[in-house]
């Protein structure tokens, strides 16, 4: 058992709330100035937000997994006063699995006794919409519901003892330091809409889906404006939207000042880009049939002058539409953005003489850094999902940029603490609901990175063990010639390109995928100094050799019985180590032309293959072709697909500004 683990832990919440989905409550309790002598350590299923006599403290927690969970640990001395101390907690629990909390009901854990008492929130509604199916839901709050005084004791409403239970988690320290949190002031106020020219559907109560017409101009635009560039404060009279321009892609909440009646409701949509002079906050999916998110918060106020935090959830967003409702006028005191990241500290770099390059590196720096919180994650602003499918580049980018290792460790323990009970792991950690998100190839790549962060001068050992057992789960799914072949059910993803050229993968061998696990029985002998899988990567190579390789074309064909081949597959049979006698062939069609290309994504390996094997010159000619045009294009941050698909179009109009995954010239660069 780990030292600092925490065992039969006795977690606490109100009564009635086992089963209730997206259900808030708050926790009180009063204690003199010595208790808080020692560190407060506090854990919650989903979220939490700490106060002490009134003042914020901080929030967490780190996310886990189905398995594990984290606590955070506070000094409280320095904040305590003499005689009595009040400690005050809010609560979220989603109650649901999403692709970012797996928890197994609402719960709040601290270390000190349990003479704690506490209430389910109402002014905060439990059938909000989902936000993204992804990351949970929509945080719709009364504010004129929130007993007054209630963190400092004074309130009057009713309170009840908690009840008193265990979760059948491992309850283990946070892993990384504390976000950090920074505070961002809009670069401008965008686009100021008279809102009955807008409209609105109270039935979903959110802000307007986007037309096809163009934005309204408000009667005292100008003035409106005029007043935002001079001293930021904004006196609105008549139901209006404001749209607010934060330069770049932030990872966090946002904060509003105001002054409003009683009454007035305050609908905050989040969005990476403007479309028809607003923000669509209700993207319809495929079918244009069904709304696939709801990107937005709704608030209404109580009378006077209040300051809201934000959301408990985090929120990305480069654009903030914020629809106000229902009053006469409403001061809008101050806007802005709390951006929570893991810091990043970049590690000296040598300007490339290119401006323009530089440029390109600098941006993807920043997209990596926006990606970083608790996790690395995909992007900001519609997901912020850990895919350890992705991990196989963004560890790699991460510590290369930075150095660092603690996040690719704790990202390793989350990933491989909850294997299915045939032995493999899912490609997004936590995974939700979903059953077929299990990628053969995804297992692969655990031994890649575990090399990578070895070589990166990590602590890598303790992973060796439970990599041995996902890569003897990987056996039972090898053909006869030892390559793997996914079950039908499960969606097997390799490259976003695959699909977008109309060639799925399916339960069939596959070069690029095979190519992805000989290289990972390779390192897993590197590892572990067992030879058992060097036997193992050698019959797949002899398999991949007999069954796709074509002699006359100088090419590894990517199915069997068809002729498409791809840039994916030869780079990854350079990389290999395993091709040196078909390797001047290999470069050769590499640098034709002829083959299908790949997306963002697997082109890492491409510009790899290319860089290190003396043809950077062809690496850098690909980089100028997909990435910087985004730059010359004025993107702040690196998109999720511009080869095939391009920004917010690609993926059904869901396509990311802001992907990790995308950032393949830091390796190169």
């Amino acid at each position: 058992m780990n030292q600092h683990e925490i065992t039969n832990a006795q977690w606490f919440a109100p009564h009635g709330v086992e089963t209730r989905k997206n259900v808030y409550f708050r926790a009180h309790r009063v204690l003199d100035v010595g208790k808080l002598q020692s560190p407060f350590q506090i854990a919650a299923e989903t979220l939490y937000r700490l106060y002490l006599n009134g003042e914020f403290i901080g929030e967490g927690p780190a996310r886990g997994t189905k398995s594990l969970t984290f606590f955070d640990e506070y000094d409280l001395s320095s904040a305590a006063r003499d005689g009595d101390n009040h400690l005050a907690v809010e609560v979220c629990c989603f109650n649901i699995h999403n692709f970012k909390y797996a928890p197994q009901r609402p719960a709040l854990w601290t270390n000190l006794d349990e003479k704690w008492r506490v209430q389910i929130a109402q002014d905060w509604r439990e059938d909000a919409p989902l936000y993204t199916f992804q990351t949970g839901f929509c945080e719709w709050r009364d504010t004129r519901l929130e007993p007054v005084g209630w963190m400092i004791g004074e309130d009057t409403s009713p309170w009840q003892t908690p009840v008193l239970f265990e979760i059948d988690k491992v309850l283990l320290p946070r892993d990384i330091p504390f976000l950090h949190c920074t505070q961002h002031q809009p670069r401008e106020l965008c686009v100021v809409a008279k809102l009955d020219a807008i409209g609105l559907d109270d039935d979903i109560g959110l802000a307007q889906r986007i037309s096809d017409e163009p934005h309204f101009v408000h009667p005292q635009e100008n003035e409106i404006r005029a007043q935002f560039a001079q001293d930021r404060v904004l006196d609105v009279c008549g139901d209006t939207a404001l749209i607010f321009d934060f330069g770049t892609e932030l990872t966090g909440a946002l904060e509003l000042e105001i002054e409003a009646s009683s009454g007035t409701t305050f609908d905050i949509g989040y969005e990476e880009i403007l479309a028809g002079g607003r923000i669509n906050v209700l993207p319809l999916g495929a079918n244009d049939t069904e709304y696939m998110y709801a990107f937005a918060d709704r608030v209404i106020a109580r009378g006077g002058v209040q300051t809201w935090k934000g959301t408990l959830n985090e929120r990305g967003f480069r654009f903030v539409q914020i629809t106000i409702r229902g009053h006469d006028k409403v001061s809008i005191r101050a806007v802005r953005a709390l951006d929570r990241r893991y810091p990043l500290e970049v590690r000296p770099t040598i300007q490339s003489g290119d401006a323009l390059l530089d440029r390109v590196y600098d941006t993807c720096v920043v997209t990596l850094s926006t990606c970083a919180t608790d996790v690395l994650t995909d992007c900001p602003w519609r997901e912020a999902a850990f895919w350890v499918n992705d991990f196989v580049v963004n560890a790699r980018f991460w510590m290369q940029t930075s150095g660092d290792t603690q996040l690719v460790e704790r990202c390793l323990r989350l990933a491989l603490s909850s294997p299915r009970e045939n032995g493999l792991i899912d490609a997004v950690c936590p995974a939700g609901e979903k059953t077929n998100f299990i990628f053969l190839s995804t297992n692969s790549f655990l031994p890649l990175i575990v090399r990578d962060l070895r070589d990166a001068c990590g602590e890598w050992t303790p992973f060796i063990a439970p990599l041995e057992k996902v890569m003897r789960a990987l056996q039972s799914f090898e053909d006869e010639d030892g390559l793997l072949v996914s079950p039908a059910e499960y969606w097997n993803f390799l490259d976003w390109s695959y699909g977008f050229l109309g060639h799925d993968i399916g339960a069939r061998a596959c070069a690029a995928q095979s190519w992805f696990y000989l290289m990972a029985l390779d390192a897993m002998t590197e590892l572990t100094g067992d030879d058992v899988w060097q036997k193992r990567a050698d019959r797949v190579l002899d398999g991949l050799t007999r069954r796709f390789w074509d002699a006359d074309r100088g090419v590894f064909r990517e199915f069997d019985g068809e002729e498409t081949t791809m840039q994916l597959t030869q780079s990854l049979a350079i990389l290999s180590g395993r091709c040196d006698v078909q390797k001047p062939v290999l470069m050769k069609a590499l640098e034709s032309g002829d083959l299908l290309g790949t997306e963002l994504y697997m082109m890492t390996y491409v510009l790899r293959a290319l860089a290190e094997n003396g043809r950077r010159e062809k690496a850098i000619e690909l980089i100028h072709q997909f990435w910087t045009p985004l730059i010359e294009g004025g993107s702040p941050t690196i998109w999720e697909a511009n080869v095939y698909q391009h920004g917010k179009a690609a993926y059904n109009g869901s396509g990311s500004l802001c992907h990790a995954f995308a950032c393949a010239p830091l390796l190169i660069l």
